[in-house]
């Protein structure tokens, strides 16, 4: 918020008088500056304070190792180096690790059983048809825990399941051996 200056203020700042009263304080400043500058320096006394002798001694004893020089530094040679402003920090990236997992396309087609054999479930991947007993592994770690006229459930060894719908394509993530 602005507040207006008073009207006093603002006549005494724009009179001869005001100005010719700071003129005249600069100028005995100016004044009292330079009849102290004769050019010497100004009187220091030195305080005489209590004198303590060093009762223990600085352990140098251990200084010795710092100076040595370091083998590693002694076999640089800058004459082999490709230039002085050589860096190794722009090189290529380091490759990633290899990928511990792997995505698969599940599609499950429904199942078929025989009176001499358990129940088939067919399974359809990226690549081609799986034909699976219940009970039995399919993936590298997935089993088919059961499978009915709607839907499959496939579980690994941790007890994680993942249910797949019938004619329903599922991404399904596996570890790789």
């Amino acid at each position: 918020m602005n507040l207006p200056m008073p009207p006093v203020l603002i006549q005494l700042l724009r009179s001869r008088g005001a100005a010719a009263v700071v003129l005249a304080g600069l100028g005995l400043l100016l004044y009292l500056t330079i009849l102290h500058l004769d050019g010497r320096a100004p009187v220091y006394q030195e305080l005489a304070g209590p004198q303590m002798a060093a009762s223990v001694p600085v352990p140098v004893s251990r200084l010795g190792g710092v100076f040595d020089s370091d083998p590693s530094l002694l076999a640089f040679d800058a004459a082999k180096q490709p230039s002085a402003f050589y860096t190794s920090h722009f090189g290529p990236a380091p490759a990633p690790p290899p990928p511990t997992t792997r995505m698969f396309g599940l599609t499950y087609l429904g199942f078929y059983s025989s009176a001499a054999a358990n129940r088939r479930v067919m399974v359809q991947m990226d690549a081609g048809y799986l034909v699976i007993p219940v009970g039995e592994r399919a993936l590298s770690n997935l089993f088919v825990a059961d499978a009915t006229f709607k839907e499959l459930v496939l579980t690994n060894t941790s007890g994680q399941t993942n249910l797949l719908l019938l004619n329903t394509k599922k991404a399904v993530e596996v570890p790789i051996k």
